[in-house]
């Protein structure tokens, strides 16, 4: 223990200048991007929404536009167009955007626009009415920039997530409406065929998995949710820490109009033998949305509170229920301090309450255990758009976790033929954190045998773990009585770990053609539990053969590394087993220690 303290402290002292460089490199960066950014002069796209025919061209007036783009708040903006079909989008900084209209009857307008600093792009909106035929026609789903990404997610949006019939109305439950997305015996999510500890979990870009595990630790209120997306191939070297897939989620923010919801608010009655017995189950879910201030401070809350007993139907009723009581907050707030610096401040809560696990025929109340779980996490995001059209992303967050797993009687546990007896034998206690510093940078576009978007990051998360993993003796019996075998656990049983994990990338979208788009880049990884420095260069491509955009190919390669839960690094810490085997008077020992 002395010579790995000793390791502990040397990580350490090669660790503290390193973060103190790049924090210094951050700060360089941020004060010369600034000095470009004392006026930043915003843009505009304007124009009219034209219905065409053979025989004419008439404004429309009520058409909803949807302007979309990575300097919008939430990334998507909409307004209506006025009574001459003229529409406006203002305050835009400069970048890439894509206008689109969907109305029913015509066919679906979609245009890339870029906006220059300061500049004014009026774009006229041409919708031409549907062909009549007698026949389906499929028609291709891909928009403008989609046409350029070489790894495309599969996407769920929020009208899907509110109508899905969900069985717990989480959004966890509409992943396997995915492609690449299967539910496992065991109840965890696994795409690809990996399993759930190979994936990645990100909300509003911030890692959300359980630093001891590795698995999905963070609940939302389904309303929370504005998009998921699920990256089977993603080639960009700003994915990192998975062998698996990435589930991305963008959560909703507030905008100019006020929304309420108030759902699920009557609860569900328990009945027992004829006789109402409280209550089975009651899930009521309340968000409101709306402006502070208008056009400047915008805020979104979400609360969701479950409770719900299932029944079993081979035990005795009143002892044949489990128990979930769970309740989950959501709250985000977004400030708009001028049109190229926003704030996004996120926090949510999410304890839960899980009683008698594993209830069954062979498993009464006083054997089940308990698992009871406390989560919060905290994230502020910052992005400005400078003068010279770069954009720095900057976000903080503090993520905490902590798990206690107890029984519902004393021990011991007894395993029999007929069925289990005792108390459950296993304590746990975790509290494990994450303190994550993450900054993207975006680099002016660069023209230059073609079109280069290039950007470079860094993040450093600190993970820390404490707690313990006791077992009692568990005692395995014959259907006669005797004892069969004993399995015992030799330990402290008490656990502690932490882990830094410094990470950098650069990648270029590299348009040389129209239809020829390169990604391209290459990351590093540092893990603090394995000691290893990770290099992944990747590669990915888009190509459109012919002029038809409806086909579209794309592929790529790259090395991918795993991410090493704490747990790995703790494994030496946990109580060793030792089995010992009786013979049938359940007294001599035949085998073991």
């Amino acid at each position: 223990m002395r010579h790995q303290g000793c390791d502990v402290e040397k990580t350490r002292g090669r660790f503290i200048p390193f973060v103190v460089l790049l924090g210094l490199g951050w700060t360089y960066l941020w004060e010369h991007a600034a000095s470009a950014a004392v006026s930043v002069q915003v843009g505009r796209i304007k124009g009219k929404v034209i219905v065409v025919t053979a025989d004419r061209r008439e404004p429309l007036a009520g058409a909803l536009l949807v302007l979309s783009g990575e300097f919008l708040p939430g990334k998507v903006t909409q307004t209506i167009s006025d009574e001459e079909g003229s529409y406006s989008f203002r305050d835009l900084p400069p970048g890439d955007y894509v206008l689109a209209v969907d109305i029913e009857g015509f066919e679906r307008f979609v245009q890339k626009v870029m906006v220059p600093l300061g500049a004014v792009v009026e774009v006229v909106v041409e919708l031409r009415p549907k062909a009549v035929r007698e026949a389906v026609t499929i028609t291709a789903g891909e928009d403008e920039l989609r046409r350029i990404e070489s790894h495309v997610p599969a996407q769920l949006g929020t009208s899907l997530l509110r109508n899905a019939p969900l069985v717990n109305e989480k959004f966890q439950d509409a992943l396997p409406l995915l492609p690449g997305v299967v539910r496992g015996p065991d109840g965890l999510l696994n795409v690809k065929g990996t399993r759930t500890t190979q994936s990645g979990l990100l909300v509003s870009s911030l890692n959300a998995t359980d630093p001891v595990t590795g698995q999905s630790a963070i609940e939302l209120p389904i309303e929370a949710v504005e998009t998921i997306q699920v990256y089977s191939n993603p080639y960009s070297a700003e994915f990192g820490k998975f062998t698996g897939a990435v589930t991305a989620i963008e959560t909703r923010a507030g905008t100019n109009e006020w929304k309420y919801l108030l759902t699920n608010f009557i609860p569900r009655l328990r009945k027992r033998a004829g006789t109402i017995m409280g209550i089975e189950s009651a899930t009521p879910r309340f968000a409101l949305s709306g402006p502070i201030a208008r056009d400047r401070l915008f805020f979104f809350q979400g609360l969701e509170y479950r409770f719900v007993r299932t029944r079993i139907p081979s035990l005795p009723d009143l002892r044949n229920d489990t128990r979930l009581e769970s309740f989950d907050s959501f709250s985000r707030l977004d400030a708009v301090l001028t049109a190229a610096h926003r704030l996004t401040l996120i926090a949510s809560v999410f304890p839960q309450k899980l009683d008698f696990v594993n209830l069954n025929t062979f498993n009464p109340m006083e054997t089940t255990p308990n698992l009871h779980q406390r989560g919060w996490f905290v994230a502020l995001h910052e992005q400005a758009a400078f003068q010279n059209g770069s954009l720095l992303q900057s976000s903080v967050s503090l993520k905490d976790f902590d798990v206690d797993i107890y029984g519902n009687s004393p021990p011991p546990f007894r395993i029999t033929p007929n069925g289990n007896l005792g108390g459950w034998f296993n304590r746990q206690h975790r509290d494990s954190r994450r303190y994550e510093w993450m900054e993207v940078y975006h680099f002016p576009t660069l023209s230059w045998g073609g079109q280069h978007a290039f950007k470079i990051g860094s993040n450093v998360a600190v993970n820390t773990f404490t707690g313990y993993d006791r077992s009692d003796p568990v005692y395995i019996l014959r259907a006669n009585g005797t004892l069969a075998q004993l399995m015992t656990f030799h330990g402290d049983g008490r656990l502690q770990r932490r882990n830094t994990e410094v990470t950098l990338y650069g990648q270029d979208k590299w348009t040389i053609h129209p239809r020829l788009t390169l990604d391209w880049g290459i990351r590093y990884d540092r893990d603090g539990i394995a000691r290893e420095n990770n290099v992944a260069p990747r590669v990915g491509f888009v190509v459109l053969p012919f002029p038809d955009p409806r086909t579209i190919v794309r592929g790529g390669i790259g090395l991918f590394y795993d991410k090493v839960p704490l747990n790995v690094g703790a494994f030496a810490q946990y109580q060793a087993m030792q089995v010992a085997r009786f013979g049938p008077d359940g007294e001599t020992i035949t085998g073991g220690p």
